[in-house]
């Protein structure tokens, strides 16, 4: 008897589970994997801070999949998925219909922007190829224009820069962009001193995933050696074009804000007539199976996987990780 097994999203956790599949499979096994994407490349989620920042090009991050797969008998197809029909395990584009066997959604998430007013409309998002090289143009822009600004409210406001999140995408982001500044203040004749750069995070730390010691570490070298002002305890509660605004009803005035502080599956579980939970991932058993579906499983950041208690964070670490398997 043949299957054909459709995996969803070539992100880490799609790409892994192809692989398995594969390298799992018997000669004898008479199983098909299809692997759709909108894209024909795999992109490295955790290194576009390096493109935003000016460190590699922008060819570095990404990979194409037919190289991934090259050695393999997964076929790659691009296409984007636009509905979905369970009952009769077939998934659609606008143009093609995808029958299935068994069905494993990886389709990963979307930046969560917590309802606040503007951040969605006015913000730079860092979670794609396209966003790390818009930020990058942006910025380099930004000193160009703040360069030949004789009005000095106006140079201020561009040569500000907030990045909203204090997790690692947040950290790493400010960081390479506080190190490409000292060279964008060379080329631009800028003084250093005249450019600020923020990090602001709601909770009393950064990095709260790591030790103490290694976040006090990390808060004094961005403090002390890349001048990054950091606020903790400050929650952002507006962005109205070029003002944002915090808690504390304290505001400034800012060319570019980017917006790390967290993500969520809504944009594409939505469409999705299967169990949901916080974030609206997608509800699984300790196999990835989708709750209530016999050939549906889910994983990466698009699954709510429960260890101990706690949902596993929307991390590449957890969406590489391998899972029980039934015996």
């Amino acid at each position: 008897m043949s299957y054909r097994v459709v995996v969803l999203g070539a992100g880490y956790a799609g790409i892994e589970a192809a692989m398995t599949l594969h390298k799992k499979k018997k000669k004898t096994d008479n199983i098909e994997i299809i692997l759709i994407d909108k894209n024909p490349y795999h992109t490295f989620l955790t290194e576009l801070h390096e493109v935003a920042g000016n460190r590699v090009d922008a060819e570095a991050v990404t990979y194409p999949l037919n190289k991934i797969f090259r050695y393999t008998d997964v076929r790659v197809i691009q296409d984007e998925i636009v509905s979905y029909d369970f009952e009769n395990n077939k998934i659609f584009s606008e143009k093609r219909e995808y029958p299935y066997d068994y069905l494993i959604i990886a389709a990963g998430s979307n930046p969560n922007y917590y309802g606040i007013p503007g951040m969605k409309e006015n913000a730079f998002s860092l979670w794609s190829y396209e966003d790390a090289l818009r930020i990058r143009g942006h910025i380099e822009d930004c000193f160009i224009k703040a360069s030949q600004e004789t009005d000095p409210e106006l140079r201020r406001k561009l040569l500000t820069i907030v990045v909203g999140g204090g997790g690692f995408t947040g950290v790493e982001a400010v960081g390479e962009i506080a190190i490409w500044v000292k060279s964008l203040c060379r080329e631009y004749g800028i003084n250093r001193s005249e450019v600020r750069l923020y990090l602001v995070e709601a909770l009393p730390d950064i990095l709260r995933t790591m030790k103490e010691k290694n976040r006090i570490k990390a808060t004094k070298y961005l403090k002390n050696r890349l001048k990054v002002e950091v606020l903790t305890n400050t929650t952002i509660t507006k962005l109205e074009d070029d003002k944002l605004y915090f808690g504390d009803g304290s505001s400034i005035l800012t060319s570019t804000v980017i917006w790390t502080a967290g993500v969520k599956a809504c944009d594409m579980t939505n469409k999705m007539n299967l169990p949901k939970g916080h974030a609206c991932r997608i509800e699984v058993d300790e196999y990835t199976q989708v709750k209530g579906f016999d050939n549906v499983y889910a994983v990466g950041d698009i699954a709510l996987f429960i260890h101990e208690g706690q949902a596993l964070p929307a991390m590449v670490e957890t969406a590489s990780r391998p899972v029980r398997q039934r015996q």
